[in-house]
Order: structure tokens, then sequence, then C-alpha cells
């Protein structure tokens, strides 16, 4: 065969080659990018295995920010330039990226006071958004009536955040029923509940307060 014949087909093959890798990489998926608030990101598409880095620079005075994907576990790190820089490896399906701004500097009112009748009570409160809606009402006073032998059960007015759980109470434990009852127990129950908190009495004390009669609840 003649040189230069041999240099064509040599020529011929790596050109194949090229354009088979070119139409290969062409032809991978890509994956969306789906961002919350002011996200910064090169594409809008990714292919899987990809690297991907996005970045948050729109930066508040006296506000923390938290990021989050139900999709993917992000890297985060922080620059002065740059802002938030969140990044991770692109999967084979859609991502979708939050963000939760919070003012640090937002007004929180303290924890309710609890009176049941005339007896103020300690209580140790859940740290959950429903006790954070329940203190938003305050001051609050609750017709409170017994049911069941084993527990005290009001209407709040109001119908509050919920993440009800199957539940085994025990005496003391204040937990919100249905998204709008408060329920305190004097015995025990087994039902879906989401917990607001625990009277930190003796179960002796707490009877007294709860079992004789109907109360009123006070929360300020």
């Amino acid at each position: 065969m003649k040189k230069h014949n041999v240099k064509r087909v040599i020529f011929l093959i790596l050109t194949g080659v090229l354009f088979m890798n070119l139409f290969s990489a062409c032809g991978k998926p890509k994956y969306k990018l789906n961002l919350d608030g002011s996200f910064k990101s090169k594409k809008a598409a990714y292919a899987a295995g990809e690297k991907v880095t996005v970045y948050y620079d729109i930066i508040g005075t006296d506000t923390d920010y938290s990021f989050c994907s139900d999709d993917v576990e992000l890297r985060q790190s922080y620059s002065e330039r740059k802002g938030y820089i969140l990044s991770f490896v692109m999967p084979a399906h859609d991502v979708t990226l939050h963000v939760r701004a919070t003012n640090s500097m937002m007004y929180i009112p303290p924890e309710p006071v609890l009176t049941i009748g005339e007896t103020a009570v300690p209580v140790t409160w859940e740290n959950n958004d429903s006790v954070r809606a329940l203190t938003w009402l305050k001051p609050l006073t609750v017709k409170m009536s017994r049911y069941g032998g084993f527990e005290q059960v009001g209407p709040l007015g109001n119908t509050l955040p919920s993440a009800d759980v199957q539940t085994t109470t025990k005496c003391g434990d204040i937990v919100l029923y249905s998204s709008n009852q408060l329920v305190i127990f004097y015995g025990s129950n087994s039902w879906a509940y989401t917990r607001l908190g625990h009277i930190d009495l003796s179960e002796e004390e707490i009877k007294k307060l709860l079992q004789d009669k109907d109360v009123s609840v006070t929360l300020d």
C-alpha cells in the first residue's frame, strides 16, 4: 500500500473515532436543575456523573441561610466574593435545591406558662412548629372536659400545624389532637397525636389537678 494511502486510512479511522466520541457525548441525557430563590448555575441541565456547582450570593443582614435537597447530598462552603457555594454530582434524574432564610433578629415570644385552674404548673415544651404556633396565640384560655377517664380535652379555636404520629401517652403529656384540640393526660392512651410538652409534676399532683372535674387552662 502506498504511503499516502496509509496516512489517509489512519486519518479516516481517527476522524471516525472522534466523531463517535462526540456523538456519544452529545447523546447523553441531561437532567434538569430546579432552583429556588437566587441560586446561580452555569447551566440549567447536566449529564449524570457531571459535577454541579451552584452559587447563592444574595446575602441579607441578620439572616441565617440553610440549603437542602431531597435528591442529593450537598457539599457547602462560603466565599466572601461568591457567597455560598454548593456542589454535588448530578444523578440520573432531575434535582431541586431549596433555600430557607430566617431573620435572626425576628422576635420570638417566650414559651407559654400553663395554668390549670388557679395553679401554674412547670412544663417542658417540645421544640416544634406546633408549639411555636401555640405560643403566638397567647394569652389563651381553653375550657377543658374530661374524656375517657384518662384525659382533659378542649378546643383551641385555631388550627395549628401538626405532625401526628402514633403515640402512647402517659400522665402529664400535653398533645395536639386533630390540629385544633388541646389534650392533657392524667392517664394513658394510644392514638395519633402531635406532642406539645409534658407537665413536670408527680402523677399524684397531676391527677389531683385534672381527674376530678372539668377545668380551664390558661396559656400566658
